[in-house]
This record gives structure tokens, C-alpha cells and sequence, in this order.
């Protein structure tokens, strides 16, 4: 009873953390979409429509990255839930960068 309720309890902390960290990264992307360059601004809000977040912009680049996450895996990896998140999506990720007037797309 004890150790089902305590995996219960890590289901219920990774889930919350999980939350809040979306939203910080939305919010952060949210922000940082009036420092992007504006060759790149078109196809960086194209693909933030596409479910992709800013993580880091400078003059010439921006990164941005997708997370998928899978629920069947919540159930399967189950005592992974709070020492590491990563087993439970997919982190997909792209860098815009400007090349004299060109977007170079690149992934990672």
C-alpha cells in the first residue's frame, strides 16, 4: 500500500513539474518572439504554430524546440517518473538561421 501510494505521489510532483515547465518555456517564448531577427520572424512564427518553443535567439540564429510526449510511456517507466523526465518524450528541435536574406533550416 505504501509503495503504491508513494509512486502515486512521484506520478502526481512529475506531472505538476511537467506543466510548469511548458509554461515557462511558453512564456519565455512569448518573450523572447520580439528579439528575433526580422528575416527570420515569418518562419519562426510559422513553426511556433507549429508547436515549437524558443529556447535561445541571437542576431543571426534562432533555436526552438518540440517536445512529444507519450502517456502509454507514463505507465511503463513508472519509478523513471522522478530521476528523469527524458524517457518520457521525444524532444525534437530546429535552428533559423539567417544567410544573407536566406533561412537555412537545420535540426537537431
Amino acid at each position: 500500500m505504501e509503495a503504491s501510494s508513494f509512486f502515486l505521489c512521484l506520478l502526481v510532483v512529475n506531472t505538476v513539474f511537467s506543466i510548469v515547465h511548458r509554461w515557462r518555456l511558453s512564456a519565455f517564448s512569448r518573450a523572447k518572439l520580439k528579439d528575433v531577427p526580422e528575416p527570420l520572424l515569418q518562419e519562426t512564427q510559422a513553426q511556433i504554430k507549429d508547436g515549437y518553443r524558443i529556447t535561445k535567439v541571437s542576431q543571426q540564429s534562432v533555436t526552438l524546440v518540440k517536445t512529444k510526449t507519450y502517456l502509454l510511456t507514463w505507465f511503463l517507466v513508472l519509478p523513471n517518473v522522478a530521476f528523469n523526465t527524458a524517457f518520457l518524450c521525444n524532444v525534437y528541435g530546429i535552428i533559423l538561421t539567417n544567410n544573407n536574406g536566406v533561412v537555412d533550416i537545420k535540426t537537431f
